[in-house]
């Protein structure tokens, strides 16, 4: 299972396209127009900041990275770079008009490099029409955007990048951001037991909550059964643990593996092909296989980003709108700490 953090994301097959100044500069200025289109909130103040800041890049993302939506670089508490995945935010009918821009762009490039390193009147020459060339390409790969959706993208990558910064802390806030998104969990397990049950009773509510956390801890977190039931004891009554300890599941390799224990359980008699559907049906096929199943701080920024209406994950819906808001609150107050990179252009 590919487990990518912001940080390595951007050495797994991810490329930058190196724009002109002048491009970069009519990049952001038509990130900026879009964003005038959003109602204020914290999500278009935290756009803006970014943008301003010029660290937006667009880039070609291949490998591992190829599926995902954004890359942001951070590092000693600094947001470096947030590079876009051009394929993703790409507005041409064919969706290949960007990419295909991008990979001449980096060709002409090579080429402007090459004709540097002479100075004869014919490659002065040369290096003067590549440079048009480049700027040529430059505008219709802008022309050639998705800026609504590239606004969501980029506070969705926001998003990612607070996420990995709360779980790297040792703190009150990554417990309860923690505790919230159990708390998620736990809510799309009760709409699976309630499509054939009338009801949860009080011991079940128990139990799903307390299997929530027994997956986040396992899956996510790479506990051991023995150490993650021992840390649930002060949260849980001693019959509700020992209903997990008599499903002997110790393990769980693969996120549709909660349905397993839910069958062991004597919860719901779900399959895993059934489980993954249920799934696709709640937050699309895309969302749920390359963010939900990939990682705790995938899952979190996911789940976080459906406060808000987005044109990233058209699929999916808040299974509780009251958590997915506090659970965008806790991550944006985990911004305080967080430098963000000024890139002049």
């Amino acid at each position: 299972m590919k487990k990518l953090t912001t940080t390595n994301m951007t050495n797994a097959g991810i490329t930058a396209v190196e724009l002109d100044s002048e491009i970069n500069v009519e990049m952001n200025k038509r990130i900026l127009t879009a964003l005038r289109k959003f109602s204020s909130s914290r999500k278009t103040k935290s756009v803006h900041k970014i943008v301003s800041s010029g660290v937006i890049s667009p880039a070609m993302f291949n490998g591992n990275a190829a599926d995902y939506l954004v890359a942001p670089y951070f590092k000693n508490k600094t947001l470096r770079q947030l590079k876009f995945n051009l394929f993703f935010f790409d507005d041409s009918l064919d969706r290949a008009g960007a990419v295909g821009h991008a990979s001449k762009l980096e060709i002409i490039q090579k080429k402007i490099q090459k004709e540097k390193t002479f100075l004869s009147d014919k490659q002065v020459f040369n290096l003067e029409q590549l440079k048009i060339d480049k700027k040529e390409l430059g505008d219709n790969l802008l022309d050639s955007l998705d800026y609504i959706k590239l606004v969501d993208g980029i506070y969705f990558g926001w998003l990612l990048l607070l996420s990995q910064s709360a779980l790297e802390d040792e703190s009150r806030t990554k417990s309860k951001i923690v505790a919230v998104t159990s708390d998620i969990l736990a809510d799309i397990l009760k709409k699976m037991y309630l499509q054939v049950n009338a009801k949860i009773e009080p011991e079940v509510h128990q139990l799903l909550e307390a299997i929530s956390i027994y997956f986040i801890k396992i899956y996510y977190y790479g506990e051991t059964a023995q150490y993650a039931l021992g840390n649930m004891e002060k949260g849980f009554n001693e019959e509700t643990l020992d209903a997990i300890r008599k499903t002997k599941i110790t393990q769980f390799k693969e996120f549709n593996d909660l349905s397993t224990i839910m069958k062991e359980a004597q919860l719901l008699p779900l399959t895993q092909n059934t489980f993954d559907h249920q799934m696709d049906k709640m937050f699309g096929k895309y969302g749920y296989e390359v963010y939900i199943q990939q990682s705790l701080m995938n899952f979190i920024a996911f789940m976080a980003n459906l406060a808000n209406p987005s044109s990233l994950f058209k699929d999916a819906y808040e299974i509780d709108d009251e958590s997915h808001k506090r659970l965008e609150e806790l991550l944006l107050n985990e911004s305080k700490g967080i430098k963000i990179d000024k890139v002049e252009h």
